[in-house]
């Protein structure tokens, strides 16, 4: 029994190096998420964050400047939100809620009032899953709108 690309994509990003080390160059191809480089940031309390493309660690840079600058506040990395709780059946079988994990979320202030900004950072067409897609959807009847960067 093998592992599928979309087995792969559940595992985290150490589990995924690792498996493609053993298995060679090609696997390594198929272990990385949409073929992007990841890249590693100091946090402020000294942690390392490693993000899954370069793209998203820029972002990262420019919003943590923007903070500096007072332009944004609260800003929070990989905030999530639920769309549908967790609830029993009338079998009594469990059913886990729903979540979406968004790349970033902050406040900046519109005219008078501070608002909430959801963003997710989204390298191409490739990465508008239908999933993305749907849970864009559902957050949106919710009032939480994701801007894609």
């Amino acid at each position: 029994m093998g592992l599928s690309e979309k087995d792969l994509l559940r595992l985290g990003p150490a589990a995924r190096k690792q498996i493609a080390e053993q298995l060679g160059e090609d696997a390594k191809k198929a272990a990385l998420k949409y073929h992007n480089r990841p890249a590693e940031r100091t946090m402020p309390n000294g942690r390392v964050h490693r993000f899954p493309s370069q793209k998203e660690a820029e972002r990262f840079d420019e919003l943590q400047q923007l903070q500096k600058m007072g332009i944004i506040r609260n800003l929070k990395l990989q905030p999530q939100f639920t769309i549908t709780e967790s609830f029993m059946t009338a079998d009594g079988d469990r059913v886990r809620a729903h979540r979406y994990t968004a790349d970033f979320s902050y406040e900046q202030c519109d005219d008078t009032e501070w608002v909430t900004i959801v963003e997710d950072v989204k390298g191409g067409k490739a990465t508008r899953t239908r999933d993305y897609i749907n849970n864009k959807k559902a957050l949106a009847s919710r009032g939480i709108f994701i801007e894609e960067v």
